[in-house]
């Protein structure tokens, strides 16, 4: 990943074409990773504690949920970036080759999902700014 160019580099052995590619970073995920950015190494804290077996990001997502009792779709996160990117760009070729897939893949399973609105809004969400997820707890009267 090279966050100051806002590009994720997917290595050709990391990628299920064998191809390398470029996926540029939003500006709103380029918010989610910045803090937790390093000069080397990944941001997926289960390849250094679980030294990079499979799908474990996508295992503990799916455990979270099932705690939270919510449905959690496998690849949502893939899914949902490919409708809405589509939706934005309107060129389906620029999104299969950002995403690895063809074309006809892109066209028959992702155009029309996604309105401008909904991609507009999907790709504004933000973290939380410091401070707005603390609870302030009461203090003891005095007296």
């Amino acid at each position: 990943m090279r966050l100051s160019e806002k590009l994720i580099v997917v290595g050709a052995d990391n990628a299920k074409t064998a191809a390398r590619r470029l996926v540029p970073i939003s500006d709103n995920l380029a918010a989610w990773l910045s803090p937790h950015a390093r000069r080397f190494g990944s941001l997926n804290p289960c390849e250094e504690l679980l030294h990079n077996v499979g799908n474990a990001l996508g295992d503990r997502f799916e455990r979270a949920a099932a705690r939270a009792k919510i449905t959690w779709k496998r690849n949502g996160f893939r899914h949902s970036y490919i409708s809405y990117r589509v939706a934005i760009l309107k060129d389906v070729p620029a999104v299969a080759l950002e995403c690895g897939n063809s074309p006809q893949v892109i066209f028959s399973n992702y155009r029309a999902l996604a309105t401008d609105a909904e991609a507009k809004a999907w790709f504004a969400i933000l973290p939380p700014k410091q401070g707005e997820n603390v609870i302030s707890l009461p203090t003891a009267a005095k007296g």
